[in-house]
């Protein structure tokens, strides 16, 4: 019986892995439509403000959310998730993990700012572009992809994980309207 148990707990813990086991941080799964509706900011600079709403996920039941990025000259356009004072991003988590599709085959950026300990004038930004299509994509995007974006001059341009505060989502082509869904954004350990 001992042997058993060893082993189906073995068993068990190996499919957890499996399924996401390594997750050590929820971005957002969307399920709750105020509270995520609460946590994203609109932080375009650009004339024609994007929108977002909460709808249908990737699985039944599920929910995920859509934004709308219109057409612009210029400016930037992104939707940002601050973290709260309460929650702080793990010193292992290495990967951001997200399921995303578009209307239309495109780019989009995913952003993070160190935003949190040390002074203002060492904060920076990191960026990389992913690749999203018209059906639902997992991506996996380990930090060590993000190159360095912007500072205030007294960083060391090394992406530290435990002073990440900040996370958007831009849309990379401002010229072209786009809508995409991502859901269940995570960050993992790989």
């Amino acid at each position: 019986m001992k042997r058993c148990v060893v082993v189906c707990f073995a068993l068990l813990s190996a499919s957890v892995a499996a399924a996401g086991g390594d997750i050590l941080f929820s971005i957002d799964d969307f399920e709750d439509a105020k509270r995520s509706g609460e946590r994203w900011v609109d932080e375009s600079a650009a004339a024609n403000k994007l929108s977002w709403e909460i709808v249908d996920g990737r699985g039944k039941g599920s929910k995920g959310m859509k934004i709308v990025f219109p057409k612009n000259a210029k400016g930037g356009i992104s939707l940002s998730r601050y973290l709260e004072e309460s929650e702080q991003w793990p010193a292992e988590g290495k990967v951001v993990r997200f399921w995303v599709k578009a209307d239309r085959v495109t780019q989009i950026r995913i952003k993070v700012n160190e935003l949190r300990g040390g002074k203002h004038s060492t904060f920076e930004g990191f960026s990389a572009n992913v690749d999203a299509g018209t059906e639902w994509k997992e991506i996996r995007l380990p930090l060590s992809s993000f190159a360095y974006l912007w500072g205030h001059g007294g960083g060391n341009k090394t992406l530290d994980p435990t002073r990440i505060g900040q996370l958007s989502i831009e849309q990379v082509n401002i010229a072209e309207p786009v809508t995409l869904t991502v859901d269940d954004m995570v960050v993992s350990k790989d």
